[in-house]
C-alpha cells in the first residue's frame, strides 16, 4: 500500500488528510458562493465513480475482476435516442 507523506518523510494520518480536504470543500464551496454559482462537495469515491462511469465498455478500469463490482461505481446514465 502506497501512503502520502509529509515533508519530513512521516506518513499523514488518515484524519490529517480528511481534515485537508473538508477545509478545500469548504473553500470551493466559499468561493463558488461568491461568484454566484453552486459547488457540490465530492469525495474520493466520487472520483473512482467518474473514471469508471467514464471508461470505455469492457475497460476494467477500477481493476475490479467481475461486472457486478464495477455496477456498482458506474454511475453514467445510459443515453437513449428522444422520440421523434
Amino acid at each position: 500500500m502506497q501512503r502520502v507523506h509529509d515533508k519530513n518523510g512521516q506518513p499523514l494520518r488518515y484524519a490529517t488528510i480528511r481534515n485537508s480536504w473538508d477545509r478545500t470543500m469548504g473553500r470551493c464551496v466559499e468561493a463558488a458562493e461568491k461568484d454566484g454559482l453552486v459547488f457540490t462537495p465530492f469525495t474520493r469515491h466520487d472520483m473512482k465513480a467518474k473514471g469508471v462511469s467514464d471508461a470505455v465498455e469492457g475497460q476494467n478500469s477500477a481493476g475490479h475482476k467481475s461486472q457486478q463490482m464495477q455496477a456498482l461505481y458506474r454511475r453514467k446514465l445510459e443515453q437513449v435516442e428522444p422520440p421523434k
